[in-house]
């Protein structure tokens, strides 16, 4: 129970840390988007819509359909990963589309922005080993079923997260080549 505790303490830590790195962001920049980020925001939401409806579409077509010979995802698992990866892929449009933040803003998360995401990605992938017991391995397979063991929250949190990190350190090489 003792160690439960310690990542439930952990993690709203992390809630606290980017709740506040958000609101000080939005209070110090002021934020102003331009039509085309608009649009490309308002396409980043689509695109995300959808992937998460395809995905849920093809997820309950194979589990239906399928014998019980063939593995599956555990629905939980599953729903967890689609939230995340609707989470994942409008934040990752909006980077490399240059919409996460708004217009002609030089601010400091700008350039920081990457460091923070791999950081809290970090954090959870160790909020993740920490409710793992000694010697289990990450997945099992029970009647078919692909299990998560521990905190599965963790884990797919820490994957788009740091999937949200990479774009951005993408998104900077790319801005700096671009002025060069």
């Amino acid at each position: 129970m003792g160690i439960y505790f310690f990542m439930f303490i952990c993690m709203l830590v992390v809630v606290g840390v980017v709740a506040l790195f958000s609101y000080g962001v939005h209070v110090n920049t002021g934020e102003h988007y331009d039509e085309r980020q608009k649009l490309s925001r308002g396409k980043a939401g689509t695109i995300a819509f959808y992937t998460m409806e395809v995905l849920t579409v093809i997820y309950f077509l194979y589990s239906d359909t399928l014998p019980e010979t063939y593995l599956r995802l555990d629905t939980s698992l599953f729903l967890i990963m689609l939230l995340f990866v609707g989470l994942a892929v409008f934040c990752c449009y909006n980077i490399l589309h240059e919409s996460y933040f708004g217009v002609g803003k030089n601010y400091w998360s700008k350039n920081y922005y990457s460091v923070f995401w791999l950081l809290v990605s970090g954090l959870y992938f160790a909020n993740y080993r920490l409710s793992l017991e000694e010697g289990e391995s990450i997945f099992s397979i029970k009647n078919g079923v692909i299990i998560m063991n521990g905190v599965q929250v963790s884990f797919v949190a820490g994957v788009a997260f740091m999937a949200i990190g990479i774009c951005g350190i993408i998104r900077l090489v790319a801005n700096r080549r671009q002025e060069e």
